[in-house]
């Protein structure tokens, strides 16, 4: 994904350091590609590079053209082997994946330190691969061909920071990302001090799904910010499970914090918040929009509002109107900044008719609703769970998507469950379109002019009216008919190239259609249609909602 500077390989690499140093002084690291590459640029870089052991990172947004790409080229690149890791390798729950991925050596499933570790000094000092002595992974007996995969075990984090140990390594991958980047979201850095989640959320892949146990490294922010701030490292998510879950995040968030205020670093950062310590998020909320770690947004993580649904899940969070209290506190304080919500459409459970409650009932308390769609995860309890799939009968469906820069992927979503059909789940989609487009118009009037539409009133009108049933009329024949889980039909049945029901663009690509503002501006009140005129003939709408959009927070 664009944007982002991943850091998998500093990890690996100061694991090797620090526990295996007979192997480490036989490696050389190589700068980590962090872009897609085309076949000759591949085969070329390998070559050049004198690549032996290749090392691919598997997500849903490029699983499919990942691996559709090692098929094509494997027997051309003259590797030593490849290894595979990342969330979307499921060796450890398919018996077909080494037939399934033949150009595939060894795949790595869950915390992949010690089974890296394991297969790397196999490869280069030539001890054995047995299972008994590894784990999270799996491999072909090169006797039998039949699939041999260890166990799953949970794997600590290290002590020693895996940036500062690597500084120089990390340093020319920032830079590198620097130099390639040309897109108008910035970089950002994932951060984690805590590994795995002590809760078990039935959408959810933490610890690969396979366990609730949490592990730390502790007092190394200080440094790591530090170098941060010297690679000019501005946007950091902060990628643990629950952020604020211990003191210690806070103090991080307080020495960000400081480093903005004392010496005008320019840090923002995001992050994944914690489910029950609210006191400890409504610190960090509060520290972060005092020293400008956020600019525009506040988020606010609770996949859906309805009591029922979260159980259905087995989601634990406090509820929704502690929620509404902790965000109305945070507005009175810094009326500059939205709160968005994350949310995900197509949970077990879900009807339309829930689905609208919920999401009209967050447009009404002027929080922004940031929607993604239900995505099943190979390593989630929702896949793997036998038992679950039957209690909810969900069915899945493999499509093309489009990702947040436009670029077309192969994505699995839920075709229909015990509380949805297809079809339903289509008219929710668009729903949760329209809400969101209302939700931002309402915000951006509420910014610039102090005026709060009856966005009620509206969304009622808008998914009653011949639009909504446009969009859900496109959607449902390009996703039976064609796969294509996006739209090619905007707000008046014109055909477009623009739109795309991807979580941020959904509402986005209505607010780029005139007919949709003129629609909106038809249900408002007289003074209000002139200030919209005015916001959308401006291009302030648009712009400040791409604001919003391209902070993560």
């Amino acid at each position: 994904m664009q944007g982002w500077i991943k850091v998998n390989v500093l990890v690996f690499k100061t694991f090797i350091d620090i526990l295996y140093p007979d192997l480490a002084e036989k490696l050389e690291w190589l700068l980590p590609v962090q872009d897609a590459m085309s076949d000759d640029e591949l085969l070329r870089h390998v070559k050049q590079n004198h690549v032996d052991i290749l090392c691919t990172s598997h997500y849903l947004w490029n699983h499919e053209a990942l691996t559709s790409q090692l098929l094509r080229i494997k027997s051309r690149l003259m590797l030593r082997a490849v290894i595979a890791g990342g969330p979307s390798i499921d060796v450890n729950n398919n018996k077909d994946f080494f037939d399934q991925h033949p150009y595939i050596d060894y795949a790595v499933y869950g915390a992949g330190e010690q089974a890296f570790a394991d297969i790397v000094s196999h490869l280069v000092l030539e001890t054995p691969m047995i299972a008994f002595n590894t784990s999270n992974c799996g491999w072909k007996n090169p006797n039998t061909g039949l699939p041999i995969v260890a166990d799953y075990k949970f794997v600590k984090m290290l002590e020693t920071s895996p940036f500062v140990h690597n500084a120089e390594l990390f340093g020319r991958m920032v830079a590198d990302a620097k130099k390639k980047n040309v897109t108008v979201i910035p970089e950002w850095v994932p951060y984690t001090l805590t590994r795995g989640c002590p809760y078990a959320c039935t959408f959810c892949d933490w610890n690969s799904g396979l366990g609730n146990k949490v592990s730390r490294r502790k007092n190394t922010y200080q440094q790591e910010i530090d170098l941060f701030q010297k690679l000019n490292l501005k946007n950091i998510y902060l990628s643990d499970a629950n952020v604020g879950q211990y003191d210690e995040d806070v103090d991080m968030v307080e020495y960000f914090a400081e480093k903005n205020l004392k010496e005008n670093a320019g840090f923002r950062i995001s992050g994944n918040y914690s489910k029950l310590n609210k006191k400890n998020n409504l610190k960090i909320f509060n520290i972060m929009a005092e020293s400008g770690l956020v600019q525009q947004t506040l988020n606010f993580s609770i996949q859906d509002i309805n009591e029922e649904i979260l159980h259905n899940i087995d989601r634990p969070d406090v509820g929704w109107d502690v929620h509404v209290a902790m965000a109305d506190e945070l507005r009175e304080k810094y009326p500059h900044l939205i709160v968005k919500t994350q949310l995900i459409c197509g949970l077990p459970g879900q009807t339309v008719e829930s689905w609208r409650q919920t999401m009209q009932q967050i447009v009404a308390k002027n929080i922004l609703p940031n929607w993604f769609v239900n995505e099943p995860l190979p390593a989630s309890p929702a896949i793997y769970d036998p038992e679950y799939q039957r209690k909810w009968n969900f069915e899945y469906d493999k499509v093309t998507r489009i990702d947040l820069q436009a670029n077309h992927y192969v994505g699995i979503v839920p075709k229909k469950c015990i509380s949805f059909s297809q079809h339903d789940l289509v008219k929710m989609i668009i729903l949760s379109g329209i809400c969101e487009a209302v939700s931002l118009i309402n915000l951006t009037m509420m910014q610039h002019f102090k005026l709060r539409i009856d966005t009620e009133f509206i969304i009622d009108n808008l998914l009653s009216s011949e639009g909504y049933s446009i969009l859900c009329d496109n959607l449902y024949s390009n996703w039976i008919n064609e796969q294509k889980f996006y739209l090619t039909q905007d707000f008046a049945g014109n055909t477009t190239t623009s739109c795309s029901c991807e979580v941020g663009f959904a509402g986005y690509s209505l607010l780029a259609n005139e007919t949709f503002i003129l629609q909106i501006k038809n249900l408002l009140l007289e003074n209000q249609k002139e200030q919209l005129s005015y916001l959308n003939s401006k291009k302030i709408l648009l712009q400040y909602v791409l604001k919003i959009f391209t902070e993560l927070a």
